[in-house]
């Protein structure tokens, strides 16, 4: 693979080096002309300047092209060894993040353990409740969306008492299975 990517770069360098000669022996042609026009002095170090600064500017895209090359022979040892071509850089530490409502999944189930049967269960109610008795903090978008993640899990678990009714919400339920009709014996 390096050794293509080498080639290319041989190939690639002989190509541009006969554009360039044919590029100057264009060029010595042209000021040949040039020199023949000119008429005065001044036009002649006119001439001579824009020469001059093409010929700079020429020089700079080689550099850049070296530049490049050099770039490229530097990281295909890297790309071999498998490292890839980016350094990584080492991350910032991270902040200490104070956890509220560690225990919340467990508050929940003691809510809907005291919750009445057959009722749809209202989250934002649950949280109100659950800020004001028990000191659960955060806020509401938060909280709303974990405890309905809670209860998304819980209804989908088999032999849950828990259920999801379209248009109705999360509720508690006696009956096993939805279409089943025998009760459950509370405990």
């Amino acid at each position: 693979m390096v050794a293509v990517a080498t080639a290319r770069v041989i190939v690639g360098t002989a190509t541009a080096s006969v554009e360039q000669q044919q590029n100057e022996r264009r060029g010595a042609k042209i000021n040949q002309e040039e020199e023949k026009i000119m008429a005065t002095e001044k036009e002649a170090i006119e001439a001579m300047r824009r020469r001059l600064l093409d010929l700079r500017h020429q020089k700079e895209r080689e550099i850049q092209e070296l530049d490049a090359m050099y770039q490229t022979l530097g990281e295909a040892p890297r790309i071999l060894e498998g490292k890839g071509t980016v350094e990584r850089q080492e991350r910032a530490p991270a902040k200490p993040v104070t956890r509220y409502n560690l225990n919340l999944s467990k508050q929940v189930d003691d809510y809907l353990a005291g919750y009445p049967w057959d009722e749809a269960i209202n989250i934002k109610g649950m949280i109100k409740a659950l800020k004001s008795e028990q000191g659960v903090q955060g806020k509401d978008d938060s909280l709303y969306a974990y405890i309905h993640s809670l209860l998304k899990k819980k209804s989908l678990e088999p032999g849950s008492a828990l259920r999801y009714e379209k248009g109705v919400g999360y509720f508690k339920t006696r009956k096993i299975d939805k279409d089943d009709s025998v009760l459950v014996a509370s405990v």
